[in-house]
């Protein structure tokens, strides 16, 4: 049956996308730019940050309704533009729908960047970034070490599938323990700089972004999970940082600022 078809293709667009990052607005959009595609007599889409349902009426199946849980959400924009691709691609009958739901699945096995890349992306990224706050070369220097750790242990944290909170508080403690670290040692001169530059790769501020989106498009209850979420997460990078630079204290280190 065709139409049962197009609700998968349709709930399968609206999970990937939501696992990805994309924000709900704009999930939305794409499941009903996907509904397009056929006609049916109705259709009704509501997305929350933790689920799917997509509901249509057709002549042929009649009333149908899917519903879909997602438990885990990561942040990758290649893989969304990928998404919204294939979407086109089908509302242009250049693919059918079956062929779009296996190339949507099939994503998560596509090469994408590799463990190293990804490392040196994080180190490059706070190296200009502390330049951007007004850092000097010696603190760039430094952002890059500890981008280039945090890089490391933000993918092997997450490779063991640990909770997102922990992760990103590990991450604050790491860029707070290896920036007093490396300054101990005279590499570096500002280290509010480096901390700031060296954070900003992994702050919250995609998803408050997303946030504000949906609250300001009407969708208040995804809106103000997302803010939540962001503030979490805020959180969780200060009391990392802080956290470090206690143990730092505890140890002997001395004060470091």
């Amino acid at each position: 049956m065709y139409s049962k078809t197009v609700l998968e293709l349709a709930v399968t667009v609206g999970e990937k996308l939501l696992v990805n990052g994309c924000g709900t607005h704009r999930i939305e959009a794409e499941i009903k730019r996907t509904l397009s595609a056929c006609n049916f007599t109705k259709s009704e889409v509501f997305i929350t940050t933790s689920g799917v349902i997509v509901t249509i009426d057709s002549k042929e199946t009649g009333l149908l309704t899917m519903v879909k849980h997602v438990h885990k959400k990561n942040m990758h924009t290649e893989r969304i533009a990928y998404i919204e691709e294939i979407v086109t691609s089908f509302v242009n009958n250049s693919i059918d729908a079956d062929t779009a739901i296996k190339e949507i699945i099939n994503m998560a096995t596509k090469n994408t960047y590799s463990f190293l890349v990804i490392a040196l992306a994080f180190a490059g990224a706070g190296c200009f970034r502390t330049f951007m706050f007004g850092g000097t070369i010696y603190d760039a220097l430094t952002s890059i070490a500890v981008g280039f750790c945090v890089g490391v242990f933000i993918q092997i944290l997450t490779s063991i599938k640990m909770l997102s909170f922990l992760v990103t508080m590990c991450a604050g403690f790491i860029v707070g323990f290896v920036s007093v670290l490396l300054m101990r040692y005279g590499i570096g001169s500002n280290l509010d700089k480096i901390i700031v530059g060296s954070l900003i790769s992994f702050a919250p501020g995609v998803p408050f972004v997303h946030a504000v989106n949906d609250i300001l498009n009407g969708e208040h209850i995804s809106g103000n999970i997302r803010a939540i979420e962001a503030i979490l997460s805020g959180f969780a990078i200060a009391s990392g940082i802080a956290f470090a630079l206690y143990l730092w204290n505890c140890l002997g280190g001395g004060s470091v600022i």
